[in-house]
């Protein structure tokens, strides 16, 4: 019998070892390429100043996020929006965190009902020329599937302008 013979025996033990390292390889996520996340129709607004802000002078803007139904997303991880430096304006935090930093002891208090407003504070330098001012970030978020229970992170690019007035 074939059986017998030493190396299909070899063999047969190798393959069962590849198979199971094959396996568990799967399992980690490290045997194949992640597929791509989809993308989700995630409506983001901002909310500038109506009137020019002056040079030296303090405003806001404010990111209002609305996902589309049937998904929500979550306070954790935390929703982070992360701002480019900007030549013509200072921000007291070039990153801004909406969220927890870890998860609920209630996991039914995960989703955001409604997603907190994300306010962008800054300062516009004292030596800015009049004009708009462009500003560039960096939206990152977990979002789940209401009805399947799908959950990835997502990443959204986020611009705006900032109307500005000249030093007087």
């Amino acid at each position: 019998m074939i059986r017998n013979r030493p190396a299909v025996k070899a063999l047969s033990a190798l393959a069962a070892w590849a198979a199971l390292a094959y396996w568990a390889a799967l399992g980690s996520g490290h045997a194949h390429a992640s597929p791509t996340t989809p993308d989700i129709d995630l409506k983001i607004s901002v909310a500038v100043p109506n009137q020019p802000v002056p040079a030296g002078s303090e405003g806001e803007a404010v990111v209002t996020l609305t996902p589309p139904s049937g998904i929500h997303l979550n306070h954790y991880p935390p929703i982070r929006l992360a701002l480019d430096p900007s030549p013509s304006l200072v921000f007291p935090q070039s990153e801004i965190k909406v969220g927890l930093d870890k998860m609920p002891d209630d996991l039914d208090k995960n989703p955001f009902e409604v997603v907190d407003p994300i306010r962008v504070r800054f300062r516009v330098g004292e030596n800015a020329s009049g004009g708009k001012v462009q500003v560039q970030a960096k939206l990152r978020f977990t979002y789940c599937v209401a009805k399947s229970g799908y959950c990835a992170p997502g990443t959204k690019p986020v611009s705006f302008t900032v109307p500005v007035a000249a030093a007087k």
